[in-house]
């Protein structure tokens, strides 16, 4: 699979990079379309004024979704699809966990989402899971479990977590003994992967902590170092992954990204995909996905195709 250098070389911590620096710009439960789409997060405008670019107003053209592959792809376990909308229009960036088993169709070819991924990349799986999520999906970023790990680390430095028991398992697949202890803690990039890969989970608890994990992470990541250093940052993502995502799309956006990454703020929500379990695979429910559009602020794929 194609990648662009491993220089600077996480699931979770580069993805917050994407999410902050490609926005164009804690964990909730999806429990209905209105709750979601009436969450309005706290501002600090009103206390922290000098941070907002004076002037600049959101326009739904600074809206962008994304979808971010995180891992080395040997297994369904240690891959990790995250779809995230990023709404400066709306100062929020939602994130929506997709299961490596939910089932994909496109036009005649049906798998999993993993298994789109293991034949055809980023761009096959990008194209599967806009068709199954029923959103057009603008741009897509691929990054390795080296690249996550370290970019991740080197920026943001880990995310404090609660974690609930002992994790302790060999991954025969990745070559890695993995022993996380119980207790609130500040994971490392590659520990919140490996959390996330523990195969004992059950599937459903795996989207579940997954979502929980980015949310806090990007929440976390906001403060004077990430608004400071947006620039950075985007050559650090943008040279160490396979992304289709462009200086003019950072340029573009910059602003916005600003707008919504002002420090004491926490713009990021999750969205759990709602669907049945049949064995290990899952189907995401014709009502998910008519609710995702709405929530994403966009027209249904299947009335654009029209």
């Amino acid at each position: 699979m194609a990648k662009k250098g491993r220089s600077v070389a996480t699931v979770f911590i580069l993805t917050v990079i994407l999410t902050l620096v490609f926005v164009g710009g804690t964990l909730f439960v999806l429990v209905d379309k209105f709750d979601i789409l009436g969450t309005k997060t706290t501002q600090a405008a009103t206390t922290l004024p000098e941070y907002v670019p004076m002037g600049f107003q959101a326009e739904a053209e600074h809206n962008q979704t994304v979808l971010a592959v995180i891992g080395d792809g040997e297994h369904e376990d240690n891959i990790v699809f995250l779809l995230m909308r990023f709404q400066p229009t709306e100062n929020r960036i939602v994130i929506v966990p997709v299961s490596p088993r939910t089932v994909c169709q496109l036009g005649t070819e049906k798998y999993s989402a993993y298994e789109f991924f293991r034949r055809g990349g980023v761009i096959s799986a990008s194209k599967a899971i806009s068709a199954t999520m029923n959103v057009p999906i603008d741009r897509y970023v691929y990054m390795d479990n080296v690249c996550f790990s370290t970019a991740g680390d080197t920026i943001f430095g880990g995310v404090r977590y609660s974690v609930t028991q002992d994790v302790i398992y060999e991954n025969s697949v990745g070559g890695e003994d993995v022993v996380i202890r119980a207790g609130t803690t500040v994971l490392t990039s590659n520990q919140a992967r490996q959390l996330v890969a523990n195969p004992t989970l059950d599937e459903a608890y795996r989207i579940s902590l997954t979502a929980t994990l980015f949310t806090d992470m990007l929440n976390q990541a906001i403060g004077d170092r990430l608004y400071n250093s947006l620039d950075e940052y985007y050559g650090i993502v943008v040279n160490q992954t396979f992304t289709n995502i462009s200086f003019r799309d950072y340029e573009y956006r910059k602003e916005a990204i600003e707008n919504m990454i002002v420090p004491n703020t926490k713009p990021a929500v999750a969205v759990i995909p709602d669907g049945e379990w049949n064995g290990e695979e899952f189907t995401v429910s014709v009502e998910f996905r008519n609710e995702l559009a709405e929530i994403f602020g966009v027209a249904p794929l299947e009335e654009l195709a029209q």
